[in-house]
């Protein structure tokens, strides 16, 4: 990645990231405009009261719980490209790791079929 800005590593770590953000928000945004606007509100007091309560815990965790998963899921190839940002040796490992999102949580490589029970 010689010749990369810092801008780049940047955008190129969080693009994912970014795109899932900008499609909660429309989802949220959905939401809120057909809730406000069925006639809900007149019709059925105790249910939008109901509503309002599970909106307050579903719309922070619509965000929260897409971005912990990316984070988490491409934590190999984010890794990778701060070592390669920084210029660092990058041990073969890291890089199958990272062309391998969730080899993390897989077994080894090393492991041959006669070792497995």
């Amino acid at each position: 990645m010689a010749g990369t800005t810092r801008w780049e590593v940047f955008r190129l770590k969080n693009w994912m990231l970014f795109s899932n953000m900008i499609a909660n928000a429309i989802g949220v945004a959905v939401v809120i405009f057909l809730t406000g606007h069925t006639g809900l509100v007149s019709a059925f007091p105790e249910a939008y009261a109901v509503i309002q309560v599970v909106s307050m815990i579903f719309l922070p965790l619509s965000f929260m719980v897409p971005v912990l998963l990316v984070i988490g899921y491409e934590r190999p190839v984010r890794r990778y490209l701060n070592q390669e940002q920084r210029g660092d040796e990058i041990p073969q490992e890291r890089l199958i790791e990272a062309r391998r999102p969730g080899a993390a949580d897989a077994a080894p490589a090393t492991r041959t079929p006669e070792s497995i029970p």
